[in-house]
C-alpha cells in the first residue's frame, strides 16, 4: 500500500511538471543539484483523496538537509505545507479518520531538559490543515520508529538502548 502511495503521489507530481513547458535558462552546474527536493516519506490517507509527505531538499548555505511535512489534495493537487523551521518529519501515518497525520521529529528551537522539549526525536500529530501540533510521546532519547494501530487507539514504538557487555568476567 505505501508503494502505492508513493507511486500516486509521484504520478501526479510529474504529471503537474510535466504540463508546464520547462525552459532552461542557464547551463547546470554542481550548485543546481542542491535545489533538488526528494519525497522520503508519503502516505495516502484513509479516504484516498489526500497523501501527507515529507519533502527533503538542501538549504542555503551549509545548513545541511531540511525536512518538511506537506499534504496534498489529489483532486485539485494543491499542496500545504504542514512543519516549517527544521522540524525534521520522518516516518508519516494518517490517524483511521483522517482527522490526524501522525510523524516522527523533533521540536525546533527546544532547549528543555525533558521530552519533548529536549531535541530528542518524538512522535507528533498535526491536522492536515496545518492546526494543533502535539507530541503524542515523550521518551527518553527518543522513539527510532513508529506504527500507528488500526483503530488509532494504540502507537506502538521502538527505541535505541545502549548495552555493554564486560567481556572480561
Amino acid at each position: 500500500m505505501r508503494f502505492i502511495s508513493v507511486f500516486i503521489v509521484a504520478l501526479i507530481l510529474s504529471l503537474s511538471l510535466n504540463a508546464q513547458d520547462v525552459v532552461r535558462e542557464h547551463d547546470i552546474v554542481p550548485e543546481d543539484y542542491f535545489d533538488i527536493a526528494t519525497i522520503t516519506a508519503c502516505e495516502l490517507s484513509p479516504r484516498g483523496d489526500r497523501a501527507a509527505y515529507v519533502e527533503s531538499r538542501w538549504g542555503k548555505a551549509k545548513e545541511g538537509r531540511k525536512n518538511d511535512l506537506w499534504v496534498v489534495d489529489l483532486h485539485s493537487r494543491a499542496t500545504q505545507r504542514l512543519t516549517f523551521d527544521g522540524f525534521g518529519p520522518g516516518h508519516v501515518t494518517w490517524g483511521p479518520e483522517g482527522e490526524w497525520i501522525y510523524f516522527s521529529g523533533s521540536k525546533p528551537g527546544a532547549d528543555g531538559e525533558k521530552p519533548p522539549f529536549d531535541k530528542s526525536r518524538q512522535v507528533w500529530r498535526i491536522r492536515p490543515n496545518g492546526e494543533g501540533t502535539m507530541a503524542v510521546t515523550r521518551v527518553k532519547d527518543g522513539v527510532k520508529q513508529f506504527e500507528l494501530s488500526r483503530d488509532g487507539a494504540y502507537l506502538y514504538y521502538t527505541i535505541s538502548e545502549k548495552i555493554y557487555e564486560d567481556e572480561w568476567k
